[in-house]
C-alpha cells in the first residue's frame, strides 16, 4: 500500500538516481514529462535538476520554485538514504505542488494594491489642487506688482537704479520660487518608487514639504511652525517621505 501512495498521489512526483538522471515519475506527472523533453521545456527540466543537485551535495532537503508551461510549482528535493548504509543515496524524490492559482491571486492582490496607491496618490492631487493655485498665484501677482512699479518708474523717468533693482531681485527671488512649487510638484507626481535611496537630512525633506503649503495655511489662519530639529539623517526615498507628510498635513483625519 506504502508502494503505491507515489502512484496515486495527484500531485507530480519524480525520483531522480544520484547522478541526477530521472527514474520514475508518477501519472500525475506524464504532462510534465512530455514537456519537459520538447523544445520548449528544457529550461524547466533544469531547473528542477539544479534543484535535485542542491540536495543531493547538500546532503539535506532542498526547496524551490519552478516554471512549467506558464504554470509554477514549488518544489521539494527529499534524498532517500540507504537503509543499509546510511550514508550512501539511494535516490532523490521531488514533490511538486502547483502554485499557479496562488501566483495569480498574488498578482492581482499587487496590482490592486498598486491601483488604490496611484488612485491615492491622484485623489491628494486633487485636494492640493487649490492650494497650488494659491502657492503660484501669489509669487505671480508680486511678480505683477514689481514689474508695474519698474514700468512706472521707467514712464516718470526713474533713474534710481536701486528701486529697478530690489524689483527685478524681487522677481527673480519669485520665480524661483515658482519653479521649486512646479519642480516639487512633478516630483511629487512621478512617486518616487523607481528613486535610489539616498541619505538625506530629515530637517530638508520637512522643510521643503512644509514650504509647498505654508501659504495656503497661513491663508487659513494656521500658524504653521516647525522648531529646528537635531542632525537626524534618514536612508529613505525623500519624495516618498515628503508624500506622507503631505498627505497629513492635507487630511489630518488620515493620521488617526
Amino acid at each position: 500500500t506504502i508502494a503505491r501512495i507515489p502512484f496515486e498521489n495527484p500531485s507530480p512526483i519524480f525520483r531522480f538516481s544520484p547522478d541526477a538522471q530521472l527514474l520514475y515519475n508518477n501519472p500525475s506527472s506524464t504532462w510534465l514529462v512530455s514537456f519537459f523533453y520538447s523544445n520548449d521545456g528544457r529550461y524547466s527540466l533544469e531547473q528542477l535538476r539544479n534543484i535535485v543537485l542542491n540536495a543531493i551535495m547538500g546532503g539535506r532537503i532542498e526547496y524551490g520554485e519552478i516554471e512549467v508551461d506558464g504554470r509554477w510549482f514549488s518544489v521539494s528535493a527529499v534524498p532517500i538514504q540507504d537503509t543499509a548504509l546510511a550514508t550512501q543515496l539511494r535516490y532523490v524524490n521531488a514533490y511538486l505542488n502547483d502554485l499557479t492559482s496562488s501566483k495569480k491571486l498574488a498578482k492581482q492582490a499587487e496590482r490592486e494594491r498598486v491601483k488604490a496607491l496611484h488612485n491615492a496618490k491622484l485623489a491628494s492631487l486633487g485636494e492640493m489642487a487649490a492650494g497650488i493655485a494659491n502657492e503660484i498665484n501669489n509669487p505671480l501677482s508680486v511678480i505683477e506688482l514689481n514689474a508695474q512699479i519698474m514700468s512706472e518708474g521707467i514712464a516718470g523717468g526713474e533713474t534710481n537704479t536701486e528701486i529697478f533693482k530690489k524689483s527685478l531681485e524681487r522677481i527673480h527671488q519669485t520665480t524661483l520660487r515658482i519653479s521649486k512649487i512646479v519642480n516639487w510638484l512633478r516630483t511629487f507626481a512621478h512617486g518616487g518608487e523607481q528613486d535610489p535611496i539616498e541619505t538625506v537630512k530629515l530637517q530638508q525633506i520637512l522643510d521643503d514639504t512644509l514650504e509647498f503649503c505654508r501659504k495656503r495655511f497661513e491663508k487659513e489662519g494656521v500658524d504653521l511652525r516647525l522648531p529646528e530639529s537635531a542632525e537626524v539623517f534618514l536612508s529613505c526615498r525623500p519624495v516618498q517621505i515628503a508624500q506622507v507628510l503631505l498627505n497629513r498635513l492635507n487630511n489630518p483625519s488620515s493620521a488617526r
